[in-house]
């Protein structure tokens, strides 16, 4: 069976973190580093494609 793509949690998830990558590199803030970000976002998709099952449809 697929999905719609909006009820993908690696797309929503994706999202939020490039909308908080923009904030802080707009902001100026250095609370995280370019390397703890893009590791978060490595993790983050690696453990939702483990848990997915479904194809989405566009």
């Amino acid at each position: 069976m697929q999905k719609k793509w909006y009820t993908s949690k690696t797309l929503w998830s994706n999202g939020l973190m490039l909308g908080g990558i923009i904030v802080l590199n707009a902001t100026g803030q250095d609370i995280l580093t370019t390397e703890v970000q893009g590791a978060i976002l490595v993790v983050v998709n690696v453990i939702l494609r483990v848990l997915t099952k479904e194809e989405i449809t566009w």
